[in-house]
């Protein structure tokens, strides 16, 4: 039955009861135009109604980029296909759900090319007419630097930067490896710390996963190495930091920090 065929009804209902009192009639018309609008939200709400998708530079590892697909409001378990074409015109094809809560952030390996590359996502691989979504990015990005306090008030990229297992057990804040997303924000909690080695371990670790999560880190990569050796052999677990540092090395921490602080602001420039 369509939407026209419903309202075609109501009407031939309404002219059998056309004399019925003026009571009765309201009452009966207020009835049938709640059955068509549970009827009309029941049988045209299709499967992608309200949904959102974005996707931006994904986690990358030794040489292998990637591009990050996020989406929401889709209905659980949704599958969509996805196509990117490569800087030389490559194409590759996939897919993935939407999960369980409709919501999901997924990382596609793109490998090692640099260049730009053009994204198709569809919700039927046989549809092309239903595209979805479409961007063009463009890797290594080179705007992908978050400050610590972004990471704090959005705890789900810590989630899944650290979840990811290309990088998992890979990021380490001198001897310390920052395991979770509650050992980060550990962390970043002491970045206003009066410890110049507290607010060293909170700069170095948002660069590490500036660089991890798809951003432009060939300016910066000397000064994380440095900062991570400086930070070896301090208690970075952000419980209880008593640091032995000597003059020199408090002065090279505060140069070092202040250098990171504003690459994870303003990224490689």
């Amino acid at each position: 039955m369509t939407f026209k065929s419903v309202f075609v009804h109501v009407f031939d209902v309404l002219s059998v009861f056309g004399r019925i009192n003026g009571k009765k009639l309201f009452t009966i018309i207020t009835t049938l135009l709640v059955i068509v609008a549970c009827y009309t939200v029941g049988h045209t709400l299709p499967a992608f109604a309200t949904p959102n998708i974005s996707a931006t530079c994904g986690p990358t590892q030794a040489l292998s980029h990637s591009i990050a697909i996020s989406l929401s409001g889709f209905l659980p378990n949704t599958f969509l296909h996805y196509k990117y074409i490569q800087p030389d015109n490559v194409a590759a094809y996939g897919g993935f759900s939407a999960g369980i809560s409709g919501e999901n952030i997924v990382a596609i390996d793109v490998g090692p090319l640099i260049g730009l590359y053009r994204i198709y996502i569809y919700p039927d691989i046989n549809n092309i007419a239903q595209l979805a979504y479409s961007s063009n990015i463009t890797l290594p990005c080179k705007d992908m630097h978050f400050t610590i306090e972004y990471y704090k008030s959005h705890p789900q990229i810590l989630h899944y930067l650290l979840g990811i297992r290309s990088i998992y057990k890979e990021i380490k804040i001198g001897n310390y490896l920052v395991g979770s997303s509650r050992n980060a924000l550990n962390i970043f909690n002491l970045s206003h710390s009066d410890l110049i080695t507290d607010q060293l371990a909170a700069q170095t670790l948002a660069a590490e996963l500036n660089s991890a999560s798809g951003g432009a880190d060939s300016c910066i990569k000397g000064a994380m190495l440095s900062a991570n050796a400086l930070l070896k052999g301090q208690n970075n677990n952000s419980q209880a930091n008593f640091p032995k540092t000597t003059i020199n090395e408090d002065i090279q921490m505060r140069s070092l920090k202040d250098k990171l602080e504003a690459y994870n602001r303003l990224g490689c420039g």
